[in-house]
């Protein structure tokens, strides 16, 4: 199921990555790929240079059959939301569902956020 979460606050995100940290730690050491995958979500939310005074990070995470080659589209609709749009470019490349583990740095000017990823629903994120 798609799950959201809006940070807005250092201590929100230092709460994001001690539950990640956990996760990673609970991984079967035979699953080392799964392990790696949560390891770099971990490290790109400590990368992210972030004001928590102006930005707020988004993080949205969906199943969805793999598909190796997407184009992200990102319109600013006004000065309160943004759409983003993920289309697939090319053909599926196998039959496996994958976790998709979006983060993004949105400034705390925008209200809401509307992610459709390939051929789910569209879904508005309330930023505030």
């Amino acid at each position: 199921h798609p799950d959201k979460k809006v940070i807005s606050t250092q201590e929100l995100f230092e709460t994001a990555i001690s539950d990640l940290e956990e996760t990673a730690n609970a991984i079967n050491s035979n699953a080392f790929q799964d392990k790696e995958k949560v390891t770099s979500w971990i490290k790109a939310l400590n990368d992210i240079n972030i004001d928590f005074e102006k930005d707020n990070i988004l993080i949205y995470t969906f199943m969805h059959h793999s598909i190796c080659e997407y184009k992200e589209d990102k319109i600013l609709k006004n000065t309160k939301h943004i759409d983003i749009t993920f289309t697939q470019t090319n053909e599926i490349c196998m039959d496996a569902n994958t976790l998709y583990y979006l983060a993004y740095k949105v400034s705390k000017d925008i209200e809401s956020v509307g992610i459709k990823a390939f051929e789910q629903e569209n879904v508005v994120i309330d930023m505030r």
